[in-house]
């Protein structure tokens, strides 16, 4: 059987890929004949699935435990683990929320029996406000009276 090679351009309009290299790859190595397949035979510093990531990427990287200082993160870092990186910090930010609205939700609890030990109510701020509203319009409604006569 004769050895076939085929050649792949690894390159990127944007430049977030690593390479422009061309890889000459032996299709009698690979088992099938799938992209993902050739592509896995790549060397690591060629991938595809490698990207450039941004300084907050690299914040993600390190919040989400991956890289102990953002000095740390290289400048190529695969896209699983940026996605997995992301993934953590929506998880956390997600958490963090439910922590918040939890604690928002006991403080309003807590106002609430407070405001009702003082004898406050909504029953009783409403009846006010319209006591006071009834008031000021019967004295408007008295006044325009008494400048028509």
């Amino acid at each position: 059987m004769v050895d076939q090679l085929l050649m792949l351009s690894v390159a990127s309009v944007d430049g977030s890929y690593c390479c422009e290299d061309v890889a000459l790859l032996h299709l009698s190595s690979v088992q099938t004949t799938s992209t993902k397949a050739i592509f896995t035979k790549l060397p690591s510093i060629c991938r595809l699935t490698d990207h450039r990531v941004n300084k907050f990427e690299k914040y993600l990287l390190v919040w989400g435990g991956k890289y102990k200082t953002v000095q740390e993160v290289p400048d190529l870092v695969n896209q699983d683990v940026l996605e997995r990186a992301r993934n953590k910090a929506r998880i956390k930010i997600n958490i963090m929320m439910c922590v918040a609205t939890l604690l928002s939700c006991l403080a309003m609890v807590y106002a609430g029996k407070r405001a009702q030990k003082r004898g406050e109510s909504v029953i009783k701020m409403n009846e006010d406000w319209h006591k006071k509203y009834n008031e000021e319009a019967k004295i408007a409604q008295a006044k325009a009276d008494h400048a028509s006569n």
